[in-house]
């Protein structure tokens, strides 16, 4: 074996023993000990199909939906898509 490739090895070897003691240490934690103050972002989606408005009604549905559910902004998307109701080759 190479001088080069033992050092490879060797470092990560090292590498692997301290992603272990890490993971070890996470698990053995005491449950009070895991938990921590995250943020969480919750996503809410409503979807509507309609091929016969446009932008402006678009943008007036979204200015109900932003009072109504009390949002800061709406994401709206526009996909051009291809659907087909497919029932099997019998």
């Amino acid at each position: 074996m190479s001088k080069k490739a033992g050092i490879v090895i060797s470092i990560l070897s090292i590498i692997a023993v301290v992603i272990s003691v890490t993971a070890l240490i996470i698990c053995l934690k005491p449950a009070g000990e895991k938990a921590e103050k995250t943020d969480i972002q919750y996503v809410m989606y409503l979807g509507t199909n309609d091929k016969d408005s446009n932008l402006e009604a678009v943008h007036s549905a979204v200015d109900e939906m932003i009072k109504t559910f009390h949002q800061s902004s709406v994401l709206i998307q526009a996909n051009q898509t291809i659907t087909e109701f497919y029932s099997g080759s019998n």
